[in-house]
């Protein structure tokens, strides 16, 4: 399994220490909300701890990639 599709199902498992061997710290956050920059692993697992408790509020049951191309 290539990084991505690794990185989507360790996602889609809400589970923050899962997704923690994808982000190397430090790391920058970049979304509308703006630029977060995140030091530690703690800081990584925090941050993704809130994106998922979102998540499973919104009911959200799954991600999906449908077509994957880089240039």
């Amino acid at each position: 399994m290539g990084w991505y599709p690794g990185y989507v199902q360790a996602f889609q498992t809400l589970n923050p220490p899962t997704v923690l061997p994808y982000c190397h710290a430090p790391c920058l956050l970049i979304s509308p909300q703006g630029v977060r920059l995140m030091e530690t692993p703690a800081e990584v697992e925090a941050l993704f701890a809130r994106m998922f408790e979102g998540l499973q509020a919104r009911c959200y049951a799954r991600s999906e990639v449908t077509d994957l191309h880089v240039n």
